[in-house]
């Protein structure tokens, strides 16, 4: 996983808060339990050079081609509920849509 990740979590638990998903208190008790775990993260310095070609040759944003950088790197599919990115990508770098696994 990406550097990113930490940061995808941490958004995506906060917006269940703003939008009453989850409340606070189970925000960050879901936060902490995340962080107890031992995740292996690559830092995005060195992906930053593939994922912008690849921002480049798609018309995606660098943040988005970072994942698809680092699935470059790990010789691995990157997996998305994003259908759009799948659509802009997958014919050329390794991105499979979710909702077809």
């Amino acid at each position: 996983m990406s550097l990113l990740f930490w940061s995808e979590i941490g958004n995506i638990l906060w917006k269940c808060v703003r939008t009453g998903r989850l409340s606070e208190k189970s925000a960050r008790a879901a936060l902490a339990d995340m962080l107890h775990h031992s995740l292996p993260t690559v830092p995005g310095r060195e992906l930053a050079e593939d994922a912008w070609t690849v921002a480049l040759a798609t018309g995606r944003t660098v943040f988005d081609s970072m994942y698809v950088a680092l699935a470059l790197q790990k010789d691995a599919a990157f997996v998305t509920a994003d259908e759009r990115l799948v659509n802009a990508m997958a014919s050329r770098w390794p991105v499979k849509w979710l909702g077809v696994l």
